[in-house]
């Protein structure tokens, strides 16, 4: 899909990560009703169990034939981190699960801006990338994809 969206992708990701309920938006981990935040474009340093959802680049396709279009996709990489590698692994697998059998084409809406996720497509394996520093004790796990989205309002 092409075009310019009005928030960023790791934010519309993000938004269907807690509304596949693989994660809680921040505010309700800080009240102490949920686990696992998912954080936007940055990352939480007070909680050890968390999700991470960031820009990275797409791909830009050719043209449609049709009308001239632009195909883009757009990149994310989604970090969590956790306090044991077993458990960490476990939360990067369920979401990669999750992601790489989406189908849905409900619509996002973060404010009063509507999107649909079309395709979400994984470009590397689960990567194991390091414990957190500095304290050296907290395991990251990766996971890349470019997604296709549409803005409808």
């Amino acid at each position: 899909m092409s075009g310019t969206l009005t928030k960023p992708q790791a934010e519309i990701v993000a938004q269907l990560l807690i509304n596949a309920n693989l994660g809680s938006a921040v505010a309700a981990i800080l009240a102490n009703q949920a686990a696992w935040p998912v954080y936007v474009l940055s990352q939480g340093s007070d909680i050890d169990r968390l999700i991470c959802v960031f820009n990275t680049s797409g791909k830009l396709d050719s043209a449609k034939q049709l009308n001239g279009e632009v195909q883009e996709m757009f990149g994310i990489q989604i970090k969590v981190r956790d306090i044991a590698i077993p458990s960490g692994y476990a939360k990067a697998s369920a979401i990669a699960s999750a992601l790489d059998s989406y189908y849905s084409l409900a619509t996002i809406t973060i404010e009063s801006s509507q999107f649909v996720v079309y395709a979400l497509n994984r470009t590397s394996p689960i990567l194991f990338i390091g414990f957190e520093q500095p304290e050296n004790v907290l395991p990251i796990f990766t996971l890349n994809y470019t997604v296709s989205i549409r803005q409808l309002l």
